[in-house]
């Protein structure tokens, strides 16, 4: 009983954590949401099937990939520099906690933009 509410406090608390790293980077997101839901299907209260189990692994893992490879991918397709990834990442925590809910997708884009053009020497293109 009393192990049954630790595991669902502590599953919670992964639970929000993981929603709150699909907003913050410094959070993993997907795998602390997985984390709860483990802790959660070790309770008596809540039971989840080895095949429900099995297929979220693999959507966390896929997503952990895709948040490795999609930027690096991006930055080489267009011709980014590093100081873009630089900015892209200050311009992220500056949206997330100054400007939220906006800034969680216009700060990551301004500053890689700012930091390409300031840094890198990157020009707008002429028309």
């Amino acid at each position: 009983m009393i192990l049954d509410i630790l595991l669902i406090v502590l599953g919670a608390a992964c639970l929000i954590a993981g929603i709150l790293g699909s907003m913050l980077p410094a959070l993993p997101g997907p795998p602390l949401s997985y984390a709860g839901l483990l802790l959660l299907h070790f309770t008596e209260r809540v039971q989840f099937t080895t095949a429900q189990l099995v297929l979220w692994l693999l959507l966390v893992l896929l997503t952990i990939l895709a948040d490795y490879l999609l930027p690096a991918l991006g930055v080489k397709k267009w011709n980014g520099s590093k100081w873009g990834n630089i900015g892209c990442i200050m311009g992220t925590f500056v949206g997330v906690f100054l400007f939220p809910p906006w800034g969680i997708i216009l700060g990551p884009f301004g500053g890689a933009v700012l930091g390409e053009m300031l840094f890198a020497g990157k020009k707008r293109p002429k028309r």
